[in-house]
C-alpha cells in the first residue's frame, strides 16, 4: 500500500480529538522535514547533510541522534530559565520529532546495509 493511502487509511480511524491532533503533528513534522529537505539536501538524497559526517568516521544515525541531542539541551534550557532566544519550544519539539524519525530511518538504513554485506560475506569475488 503506497504511503499516502496508508496514512489516509489510519487518519479514516481517528476517533478521539487528541488522535486527529497527533495526526495534524504527524503532517506538520512531514511538511517541516520536506522543506528542510530542499535547503539541506540534494534531489537524489534528501538526508545527504546527515550522511555527511561518515567524511568523519561517525555513523550519520549517530550524529543524527547527537543533533536531537541539541534540541534536548534546548528544551533542558528552557525548563531551568522559562526563555529561548532563538527558537520556540514547539519548533524545538517538532525538529527532535523529525530528527528522531530520521535518526531511526539512518538506523535502519545502517542494519540493511551490514545484513547486505552479511549475505554477500561469503559469496566469491568478494
Amino acid at each position: 500500500m503506497a504511503v499516502e493511502d496508508r496514512f489516509r487509511t489510519l487518519c479514516e480511524g481517528i476517533s478521539h480529538p487528541k488522535s486527529g491532533e497527533f495526526a495534524e503533528l504527524l503532517c506538520d513534522v512531514l511538511e517541516l522535514h520536506l522543506k528542510k529537505s530542499s535547503d539541506y539536501g540534494v534531489p537524489g538524497d534528501p538526508l545527504l547533510n546527515l550522511r555527511c559526517s561518515s567524511e568523519y568516521g561517525i555513523d550519520p544515525w549517530l550524529a543524527t541522534a547527537i543533533r536531537a541531542n541539541d534540541k534536548t539541551t534546548r528544551l533542558k534550557s528552557f525548563a531551568r530559565t522559562g526563555v529561548l532566544e532563538n527558537e520556540g519550544v514547539e519548533d524545538t519539539l517538532l525538529d527532535l520529532s523529525a530528527y528522531m524519525l530520521l535518526v531511526l530511518i539512518l538506523f535502519r538504513e545502517k542494519a540493511d546495509n551490514k545484513d547486505e554485506a552479511t549475505r554477500h560475506a561469503g559469496a566469491p569475488g568478494r
